[in-house]
């Protein structure tokens, strides 16, 4: 029996650790400078550059392996159709064949491989648009740094970089989930900047909802204060006609 080699998992603590550390760092740089924008495109261009060449790397080394042991590829609808389909054994199996396709070592890492690359691909299309027509340069920075880290724990680059052996198709530990595709850091990183600016402007409208309240209340105190000084000035009124009559009867 061939031993495997257990997967290396980014822990979900890291991932907001990085997420965290990234945005403190474009907090304290200045976005409106041309030289900071320029080294954060240069940046973000090395990673993309670094992806590719790590994904032809892959493509290469794993047609020298020709690797053909036979997998088995089992469709994530396959658990849900078991569970469901307790003591139907035979339409257990049924449901198994069409949901599980057959390939091999070289030909899944390949696919893996092309999977990473068209990932990557639609991830540099949102920075383009996020960075040349919204002129953000923050979601650059973020996918930069969570790229890099999530390319570590990749399980292509532990089996041609660090040398492990992992079962295919790759598994990853049931405690920790699966990790991020590129377009997915991209679209959360995107969901996360829009959640800060609808919190931003939430805020500024209860400060403003805060003020019109107070603006209100102090319409309120000046209405009563007027209130008093007319009923004042009717009860001083009131006095003098009395005052006047008292007059009148004594004459």
């Amino acid at each position: 029996d061939v031993i495997y080699d257990e997967p290396l998992i980014m822990s979900p603590s890291m991932h907001f650790y990085c997420f965290l550390g990234s945005s403190l760092i474009t907090r304290r740089l200045d976005m409106k400078s041309t030289t900071v924008v320029r080294g954060i495109r240069f940046a973000f261009i090395g990673y993309v550059i670094l992806m590719q060449l790590f994904l032809a790397y892959v493509r290469i080394r794993a047609k020298l392996n020709n690797d053909q042991t036979p997998i088995v590829i089992s469709n994530p609808l396959s658990a849900m159709v078991n569970s469901q389909l307790k003591d139907q054994d035979m339409v257990k199996n049924i449901a198994s064949s069409f949901l599980s396709t057959e390939s091999t070592v070289m030909a899944y890492d390949l696919q893996r491989a092309n999977s990473m690359n068209g990932s990557l691909l639609f991830n540099l299309a949102i920075m383009w648009f996020f960075h040349f027509k919204l002129k953000q340069s923050q979601p650059i920075i973020i996918q930069t740094l969570q790229g890099m880290l999530t390319l570590a724990y990749n399980p292509l680059f532990q089996v041609y970089i660090m040398g492990r052996n992992l079962e295919r198709p790759f598994k990853n530990s049931p405690s920790q989930p699966t990790l991020p595709t590129e377009g997915d850091e991209a679209a959360a990183s995107t969901t996360e900047l829009q959640e800060e600016e609808a919190a931003l402007e939430a805020g500024a409208t209860n400060d403003k909802g805060d003020d019109d309240d107070d603006n209100e209340e102090e319409e309120e105190d000046d209405e009563e204060e007027a209130d008093d000084d007319s009923d004042d000035s009717d009860s001083d009124d009131d006095e003098d006609s009395d005052e006047e009559d008292e007059s009148d009867e004594e004459e």
